[in-house]
């Protein structure tokens, strides 16, 4: 029988100490796989659950702010609408007294009040 040197059989018994852990250890991780998947397919799930919701929280956001923003936009408009308006009125109501106070001046007699509403058309 040949004599194996005493190189050979460190090498071979290191790789066999190396080896032996190494295989324990994908023996533990093999048997526990589906395990692992469950937890990653959970957590995976959660997640997602998770992610869906906070989407929807700030589509929620989103909306009621452009809400709030076209409500306080309408209610300028509108404000500026109802200004433009009271203008508008007020400047009627002073041609109103205006003419009131012209006609306190004529001669109170219907052909002259007639003339007065003709010019005013």
């Amino acid at each position: 029988m040949k004599k194996i040197s005493v190189i050979y059989k460190i090498s071979l018994l290191l790789l066999i100490i190396a080896l032996i852990p190494i295989i324990i250890m994908s023996y533990y991780i093999m048997s526990d796989f589906s395990i692992l998947q469950k937890q990653i397919d959970n957590a995976t799930r959660s997640l997602q659950s998770e992610s869906d919701m906070t989407f929807q929280k700030v589509g929620e956001i989103a909306i009621k702010n452009s809400e709030d923003t076209l409500d306080a936009q309408s209610e300028k408009l509108i404000r500026i609408r109802l200004l433009e308006i009271s203008k508008q009125i007020s400047e009627f109501l002073r041609s109103a007294q205006d003419d009131t106070l012209l006609m306190v001046e004529l001669p109170q007699d219907a052909g002259t009040y007639l003339k007065f509403i003709n010019s005013r058309k």
